[in-house]
């Protein structure tokens, strides 16, 4: 029998109502300023130059997080020092076993991509890191069809769930919304397996 949702909680995190411990959320989990330098990063890279067309499905206006070498630096150590040891405790598997398939940063904006449509990810978990504080923009967060309510946090804030859980991006009315997303499954492979985001294909 699986434990109860509180008994899987790390410091920081709970349970997302409603979801039958299948998502979680920790506000202010990571810094606020770490966060603020991770956007600028990006933008200062891209210039405006943000990709359509990677994710056939359900497009979004995004960039890999391996292609900004400051973003994959900084989200390698909050997977191994803060969020795969929590996501291990919350869904039962060894945090060691957990691995990230693909990660990008996301931005949302009332002008260009507002939201998503209901889909379920190609992945075992999922997480969403919040990059920008929620008074920076109006709507937003990641809306699940089981409970009819979007779950946001400030800059800082995590959401791990389920890949399975119905969700959409819920529509921005206005400003700009920055989010870093990715999909993550776990493998029970031999210690010198890759793990970290730069190693995987």
């Amino acid at each position: 029998t699986p434990p109860d949702a509180s008994a899987r909680l790390s410091s920081g995190w709970s349970a997302v109502e409603g979801l039958d411990g299948d998502a979680f959320i920790a506000p202010g989990l990571l810094l606020r300023s770490e966060c603020a330098a991770m956007v600028s990063a990006v933008e200062a890279q891209l210039q405006g130059n943000w990709t359509t067309s990677r994710h056939y499905a359900v497009p979004t206006t995004d960039v890999p997080v391996c292609k900004v070498p400051a973003v994959l630096s900084w989200f390698n150590q909050q997977l191994e020092h803060l969020i795969f040891p929590a996501m291990g405790r919350q869904f039962g598997v060894r945090a060691g076993s957990l691995r990230v398939i693909d990660a990008f940063v996301v931005r949302y904006s009332a002008a260009k991509q507002r939201a998503l449509p209901l889909h379920c990810d190609q992945s075992q978990f999922s997480l969403t890191v919040a990059l920008n504080d929620r008074a920076e923009y109006e709507g937003g967060g990641t809306f699940f069809a089981k409970t009819g309510e979007p779950a946001n946090t400030d800059a800082g804030g995590v959401v791990s769930f389920r890949g399975s859980l119905m969700h959409s991006g819920h529509p921005i009315l206005s400003g700009t919304r920055y989010i870093l997303v990715a999909f993550i499954y776990s493998h029970l492979a031999s210690a010198s397996g890759k793990r970290k985001l730069d190693e995987v294909e």
